[in-house]
């Protein structure tokens, strides 16, 4: 077995399981050791329920042996989040049939956040395809939307959105293709400060590289472009 296999093989069932797969699929080169011990790494299900599933796909598509690990650890996610009412991951036929469950579920997920903020006291600045940008109006607007995120206008106490919101004005960013947010920090000057989730300050060209955005305050509506 190989040294740099990082799973927990001490369960009999699991471990004779492994050694089936390698001897059906490794051993006779139809699925590379790399991918399987991928799968077996990628499926959290406690009997590896989703490991044959993995293995079939990877036999139609080799080519996208990583995407299919991805999805497959998408869909646990869903599932532990009760978000997908198909608990068989083999009724899904193709792994684009996986893909298409997810992606109905990625949609949801922003739609609710999306509902969030409207039903906050915000105001929506702009909103295409990427992103939507809005400016919480109060200290209760800014914590409903960012429970998970580490700002400090964000804060159990509303004295720091106090602190923060004098001289400077806050802009929420939802990237809707990851779901990521940030927060961008403009102060009296005009200065702009970029932070993430983690309240790390990033510089524009980061910001970019990141959330895949090209162009953040270009990109805005002429009659927007002042406000950010």
């Amino acid at each position: 077995m190989p040294e740099e296999l990082e799973l927990d093989l001490s369960n009999k069932r699991i471990r004779i399981l492994y050694t089936e797969l390698c001897h059906k699929f490794v051993s006779t080169n139809r699925i590379s050791e790399r991918a399987l011990n991928m799968y077996f790494e990628a499926d959290k299900t406690p009997q590896k329920k989703h490991i044959n599933w993995m293995c079939k796909q990877y036999l139609q598509d080799s080519s996208r042996s990583e995407h299919i690990k991805d999805l497959v650890e998408a869909y646990q996610d869903c599932l532990i989040r009760n978000k997908t009412s198909i608990t068989d991951i083999h009724l899904f036929k193709t792994y684009q049939d996986l893909e298409k469950e997810i992606l109905r579920i990625d949609k949801e997920d922003i739609k609710s956040q999306i509902d969030k903020v409207v039903a906050a006291e915000v105001e929506v600045i702009y909103e295409d395809e990427e992103m939507l940008v809005f400016m919480p109006k109060n200290h209760a607007a800014a914590k409903k939307w960012s429970q998970d995120v580490k700002w400090c206008i964000t804060g159990a106490s509303m004295a720091w959105f106090s602190y923060y919101d004098n001289g400077n004005v806050f802009y929420f960013f939802l990237i809707k293709k990851t779901k990521t947010r940030w927060c961008v920090q403009v102060d009296a000057n005009g200065e702009r400060r970029l932070w993430d989730a983690e309240d790390h300050s990033h510089s524009i060209d980061e910001f970019e590289q990141l959330t895949g955005c090209k162009v953040l305050f270009e990109s805005l509506p002429d009659d927007k472009k002042g406000q950010i």
